[in-house]
């Protein structure tokens, strides 16, 4: 394996102090701590809202095309899927005629959904309490901005 070129400036503190993935991934864990801890009276993760949320925006989806949508691997969005089916909040079935699995919400997934979004919108409103009215609306921006950059340039290696 080939080792890249390196600026001599990059010594291990400034690389800690400025290296996006460590400040987005500080960033995560601690709002993932937030939103799973105002679900947690429900029973939900912060993980497996945006599932829930996702069908219930748009219907019933494949397993592919709801991983994509949530920029997740298909892998670990099965994994995901177990305990949401186990509870039976959806149903992941077999498309006769694509042979494609599909995942929907059911009656339980929708009202489960309708419960959530009270104890979601409490931590997404300390959230931006926190950021202010103008920046989190240009955060949203950047972090759109760097997910369709990223998933292009990933796309493009394929």
């Amino acid at each position: 394996m080939e080792v890249p070129d390196t600026p001599d400036t990059e010594s291990p503190a400034e690389v800690l102090a400025t290296c996006v993935s460590l400040q987005l991934r500080k960033a995560t864990r601690v709002v993932t701590q937030l939103y799973d801890e105002a679900l947690r009276p429900i029973g939900l993760r912060s993980t497996q809202l945006p599932i829930l949320i996702a069908l219930a925006a748009h219907g019933a989806l494949s397993v592919t095309d709801l991983a994509e949508s949530l920029v997740l691997d298909r892998t670990t969005l099965i994994r995901t899927l177990q305990p949401l089916q186990r509870r039976g909040l959806i149903e992941v079935g077999r498309d006769d005629r694509t042979r494609t699995r599909r995942a929907a919400l059911t009656a339980a997934g929708r009202e489960a959904v309708a419960r959530a979004i009270p104890f979601w919108a409490q931590a997404q409103a300390r959230v931006m309490d926190g950021l202010g009215p103008q920046q989190l609306p240009e955060m949203r921006r950047s972090l759109s901005r760097l997910v369709s950059l990223l998933s292009q340039d990933k796309a493009d290696r394929r």
